[in-house]
């Protein structure tokens, strides 16, 4: 569903997010009242905005070099911003696309840890929000953007063939990672992220690197 545009490229919310909001509000209304359903509907808000404005830098930063964009759709475990690149996309380009996102959490992290360390919450909370993204979308695991920019980087050196290659086995290395700590750690939040990863990984992305090879 379609909620704004921004700089000619469309926002919207999947259903599914829309749904999960209004079930823990319902639930929370029907719990514990009035006062903690609004707590999660400005939870929903606060978490939500900062995915927006993440994903809202890659588009930003991707117009700047010319390339269309789709959309930004929002998704109960995050944002998607679709946009039209070339497959052997150049370093320079990728490295500034792939880093706009998490360099947005990082100064907004900056900005709001003076307000958490003096007036704590809800301030304590956007802070780690954004720390939390931030450190997350820089790990070295592609496609998520720490991934993009190791590739970009190994672009530099090997061709685009090669540098994605590197890029994908370290990933997997990184994803396994994730799956068995949430795995050790009974942590299903780590399991669900190593396991999506793995399938990206050894099927969807790797099928597009064998394609693009022919």
């Amino acid at each position: 569903m379609k909620i704004f545009q921004i700089a000619c490229t469309p926002i919207r919310v999947h259903w599914s997010l829309l749904g999960l909001v209004t079930g823990l509000m319902i639930w929370q209304y029907t719990t514990a009242g009035t006062a903690a359903m609004l707590t999660i509907a400005a939870a929903a808000v606060c978490v939500f905005s900062t995915v927006l404005l993440h994903e809202l830098a890659h588009v930003l930063v991707a117009k700047d070099f010319g390339y269309n964009t789709e959309s930004i759709t929002l998704y109960p475990f995050g944002g998607i911003a679709r946009i039209e690149m070339p497959e052997r996309i150049p370093p320079n380009h990728e490295i500034y696309i792939a880093i706009a996102g998490p360099l947005v959490n990082a100064m907004l992290a900056l900005v709001f840890l003076p307000m958490a360390y003096f007036l704590g919450s809800p301030f304590g909370l956007i802070f780690t929000l954004n720390f939390a993204m931030f450190a997350f979308n820089m790990l070295p695991s592609y496609p998520m953007d720490g991934g993009r920019v190791m590739r970009s980087f190994l672009a530099r050196r090997f061709s685009h063939e090669k540098a994605t290659n590197i890029a994908i086995g370290i990933s997997r290395c990184f994803a396994w990672i994730y799956f068995a700590g949430g795995v050790l750690l009974s942590s299903p939040m780590l399991v669900v992220i190593g396991a999506y990863l793995l399938y990206l990984l050894y099927y969807r992305i790797r099928r597009e690197v064998i394609d693009a090879e022919k």
